[in-house]
């Protein structure tokens, strides 16, 4: 998948998965594990994880790691909170895409029900198709930005194509997020002022 997944050996190391082939590999005499799990070691010798091998998102045949591109995201400024997730795209089969919980100083609407550009004003302009986003101007701004600054700290091919802010992020009882529920609150943004597509 294009990341590095962690081994690990010790003498406290298991010796199978009950029912199923665990992933390990001998090396100079000792038995290591191949974990779910994708990181690096730093030059200091620590490990730094940045999330699940199942959690890669696959955009335009770019292997990326959400955990990396949510710390992007959470220093961006005006964002409260973050969450990183794939959503279908036409053109990249996956697109890349930052959940937001927005500052409310930003003006940005995070309710439903979708509301559609406003057509036209200009009389001249009767008729003639004109290509619109359904985002707010507030939203288009916030979502550049967005997407400026994670491209400044891990480069273009990591930054979001898409934005969507939501009003908070679905947590279950153990304090994690809820997938499920922030996958159908994003799905429910497409297309509204709550989103940004690059």
């Amino acid at each position: 998948d294009g990341h590095s997944r962690i081994a690990i050996t010790g003498a406290t190391l298991m010796t199978k998965y009950l029912g199923a082939e665990a992933p390990f590999f001998e090396e100079a005499g000792s038995r290591w594990l191949v974990t779910g799990d994708i990181g690096l070691i730093t030059a200091s010798g620590q490990v730094e994880v940045f999330g699940r091998s199942d959690e890669v998102i696959v955009s335009g045949g770019l292997s990326i790691a959400p955990a990396p591109v949510r710390q992007a995201v959470l220093t961006a400024p005006g964002v409260r909170d973050a969450w990183v997730i794939g959503v279908p795209d036409e053109k990249w089969d996956t697109a890349l895409t930052a959940v937001v919980v927005p500052d409310p100083a930003l003006g940005i609407d995070t309710t439903l029900p979708p509301f559609p550009p406003a057509p036209p004003t200009d009389p001249a302009d009767e008729g003639v198709e004109v290509a619109q986003t359904s985002s707010s101007p507030a939203m288009t701004r916030f979502g550049q930005q967005v997407r400026d600054h994670v491209g400044g700290l891990l480069g273009r091919r990591q930054a979001p194509r898409v934005v969507v802010a939501v009003p908070e992020l679905p947590l279950l009882p153990t304090g994690k997020v809820d997938r499920l529920r922030l996958r159908s609150q994003v799905e429910e943004r497409i297309g509204t002022r709550a989103e940004w597509r690059r």
